[in-house]
């Protein structure tokens, strides 16, 4: 049998249970997820079904064809969702990005695009 080099299981094991949530960290995950699960809930139907079908890997071709929109109309209301649960789930989000670009030196259209959205 190989020879076990106690230094490096003790490290091994270390950075295992440092990585170990603490209650704090419990709390606050759960808080995350149930902030989500409201966002997601305030969803329509519709809405629902883009982000499912997305994240299942269809494209918007076959995401407008299961909902009985355009190519275009699917990708439009996959942007939306994600907009409304990025501006739910972080409400600063949209000034951050703006701050960013602002300081960046980014082209006009994608600033003017985010402050119509803000």
């Amino acid at each position: 049998m190989p020879h076990v080099n106690d230094s490096k299981a003790r490290r091994t094991i270390s950075a295992w249970t440092d990585h170990a949530p603490n209650p704090e960290q419990n709390l606050l995950r759960e808080e995350k997820i149930g902030r989500a699960n409201q966002a997601l809930s305030r969803l329509t139907l519709q809405q629902q079904a883009c982000l499912i079908l997305q994240f299942e890997g269809l494209r918007y071709k076959d995401i407008g064809t299961a909902l009985g929109v355009s190519t275009r109309q699917a990708a439009k209301l996959f942007k939306e969702t994600m907009r409304k649960l990025v501006e739910e789930l972080d409400p600063g989000y949209v000034a951050k990005a703006q701050n960013v670009l602002r300081y960046s030196g980014s082209n006009s259209k994608t600033t003017a695009t985010l402050q119509h959205r803000s």
